[in-house]
């Protein structure tokens, strides 16, 4: 929850003096208690609710269950809330990827979900490796062979990331 507040916050500086206050009014410094952050969270996310805010969390699968469990439960509970009234209603998107386990899957069973599969982000990844490797061969002034060695290094230990995921898509 402070990693999405500062990310808020850094994006919305306008937002500094509103946080500001409401931390005061919390009375202790920093954000302690897991609650706080939630809160802040939800009144940030309502007050910034004129624009509509994209949540994206990655590798939710990574998480121990329990860990993964409450992340999906305060941030869809924090979307619910804010659906429920109409001047907040649809500010906020999460969107959440995850091999597809099925203590995830139960849990965001009513959220839309799109299959990604290792095909689909192939081609950025090897676009992406041939654009750096290009840059480390102009610096080191590698042969078109090295670079060409340095691709498919890259390409074939991403084998084991190129692996089928689910995105849910919590609307």
């Amino acid at each position: 929850m402070k990693g999405l507040l500062s990310q808020l916050i850094n994006q919305n500086p306008e937002l500094y003096p509103f946080l500001y206050e409401m931390i005061s009014e919390i009375g202790e410094p920093g954000l302690h208690v897991e609650g706080d952050a939630k809160c802040l969270l939800n009144k940030i996310l309502a007050a910034t609710s004129a624009i509509v805010t994209y949540i994206i969390i990655d590798g939710l699968d990574e998480c121990e269950a329990d860990q993964a469990r409450s992340v999906i439960t305060t941030l869809t509970t924090i979307m619910e809330s804010l659906n429920s009234t109409p001047e907040t209603q649809g500010s906020c998107r999460i969107f959440f990827t995850s091999r597809d386990e099925n203590h995830i899957r139960r849990q965001l069973k009513t959220a839309q979900k799109v299959k990604i599969r290792p095909t689909d982000n192939e081609k950025d990844m090897r676009n992406y490796a041939q654009t750096q490797a290009t840059q480390i061969q102009q610096t080191f002034a590698l042969s078109a062979m090295e670079r060409q060695e340095l691709v498919n290094g890259v390409m074939s230990r991403a084998n084991g990331m190129l692996r089928n995921s689910t995105g849910f898509l919590n609307l």
